[in-house]
């Protein structure tokens, strides 16, 4: 799993919020995994999700949270575009 490990993934905060809003193509997320908590709250489009080995379909209104260390990765099930807003916290505040 060492080899999925998302090297760029550092906080600048205990807390952090991000959009994504995009009409591109620039999925998959491929597999990988943080020390982090992540969550995602989709706002238009469709992703088809995986964590660990479960599949999600979101459409707009759904949530989905990734713990620390759990591999997972994102893709569009329908076409662009999407938008998405997310969370990253440390797992000890």
């Amino acid at each position: 799993m060492d080899r999925y490990y998302e090297y760029t993934d550092r906080l600048n905060a205990p807390i952090e919020a991000f959009t994504h809003i995009t009409n591109d193509h620039n999925f998959p997320i491929l597999p990988h995994w943080h020390y982090f908590i992540e969550c995602i709250y989709l706002t238009a489009g469709n992703l088809l999700v995986t964590c660990d080995e479960n599949v999600y379909s979101l459409q707009p209104g759904d949530f989905i949270f990734f713990p620390p260390k759990t591999l997972h990765t994102i893709d569009i099930f329908a076409d662009p575009p999407y938008e998405l807003a997310g969370l990253e916290t440390l797992p000890d505040l």
